[in-house]
């Protein structure tokens, strides 16, 4: 009988921490889905607006100012990004950007 009690008193402590632990790991889940989003948001209206204020320039030379532009408004916000990241969805954008203007054209 004295294991049962044991076991009765120590079971809501350790279902405590075991949902803790879940509580911690969807928050940190849920931060990293926000956060994403967000800065894919970011890029797109960044490739939008370079797009439109920089129409003079080549390619190269719109992606070099998205890319500076992105990066200065993530190290503002406290966002670390890699390069290799921030490239990739830099290309996806202007490609939806592109399909976009394709499909209207179409229209």
């Amino acid at each position: 009988m004295e294991l049962m009690d044991l076991v009765m008193e120590i079971a809501p402590t350790v279902l405590m921490a075991i949902l803790t632990y879940v509580g911690y790991l969807a928050k940190n889940v849920f931060e990293t889905y926000i956060k994403n989003k967000e800065v894919k948001e970011i890029v797109i209206d960044t490739v939008k607006f370079v797009e439109q204020k920089f129409s003079d320039l080549d390619s190269q030379g719109k992606f070099n100012t998205c890319k500076a532009k992105v990066l200065d408004y993530l190290a503002s916000k406290g966002i670390e990004m890699s390069e290799l990241e921030l490239e990739i969805l830099i290309e996806s954008a202007v490609n939806g950007l592109k399909q976009g203007m394709t499909q209207k054209q179409l229209n």
